[in-house]
C-alpha cells in the first residue's frame, strides 16, 4: 500500500470510528469516545509491530492499541502511571510500560526497533512537543502512522503546522474540540 493509499484508509477508519456506536473497548466497557475506537481500528487494520503511546494518562489508548493488534507490542511511556483507570493495563502481555519522561525514553523505545505507530499525547507545551517530535520522528519506520492528540490545545498546533510535514490530515470531530492530526511518515 502506498503512503497516499494508507492516508486515505486512515481517513476512512476515522470516519468509521465516528459512526460505530456499539464499539467495545478494554474489559468490555462501552467507549463513548470515537478516538479510542480509531486507535483500535488502526491497530487492527495495519497491524503495527511496534506501537508507542507517549503520555498514557488513564491507559485507554494503550489498551485499545494492544487489543487491536495482540501480535504487536505497545510501549507506553509516561512520567507517572498514577492515573491509570485499570490496574490490569500493566498486566496486558503486549504492553510494556516505561516510567519516565518521554524525551529520556527514546533510546529504550528504539531498542525494540523502529516504531510503526506513535501516538503523541504527553506534555502539550510547544517546546516539548517540538522536541518530542524531533526525537521520535527519526526513529520511526517509513510509512509509520503518527497521531497527534489535542491538536488545538497549548503548543501542539504550532508544531503540527510548522514542523510536521508531508502526508497528513486533521479529522474534525474525532476527538471533539481538542482535535487530532494524523500523519504518514514518508
Amino acid at each position: 500500500m502506498s503512503p497516499e493509499q494508507k492516508l486515505e484508509r486512515l481517513k476512512e477508519l476515522a470516519d468509521q470510528a465516528m459512526s460505530c456506536p456499539d464499539f467495545v473497548k478494554f474489559h468490555d466497557s462501552p467507549s463513548g469516545d470515537p478516538y479510542y475506537r480509531f486507535l483500535f481500528l488502526v491497530a487492527q487494520e495495519f497491524r503495527p509491530k511496534i506501537m508507542v503511546e507517549l503520555g498514557v494518562n488513564f491507559g485507554e489508548g494503550s489498551a485499545n492499541l494492544a487489543a487491536g493488534n495482540p501480535d504487536g507490542i505497545v510501549i507506553a511511556v509516561d512520567a507517572r502511571f498514577e492515573n491509570l483507570k485499570h490496574e490490569q493495563i500493566g498486566k496486558i502481555l503486549n504492553i510494556e510500560m516505561i516510567a519516565g519522561e518521554t524525551l529520556s525514553a527514546v533510546g529504550q523505545v528504539h531498542q525494540h526497533g523502529a516504531p510503526n505507530l506513535v501516538f503523541f499525547d504527553s506534555d502539550h507545551e510547544e517546546q516539548y512537543v517540538h522536541q518530542e517530535f524531533k526525537a521520535y520522528d527519526p526513529i520511526c519506520a517509513l510509512g509509520a502512522i503518527q497521531i497527534f492528540d489535542d491538536l488545538n490545545y497549548h503548543g501542539v498546533r504550532p508544531v503540527w503546522e510548522h514542523d510536521v510535514d508531508g502526508l497528513k490530515f486533521e479529522h474534525p470531530g474525532l476527538h471533539g474540540e481538542a482535535g487530532i492530526g494524523i500523519r504518514v511518515k514518508t
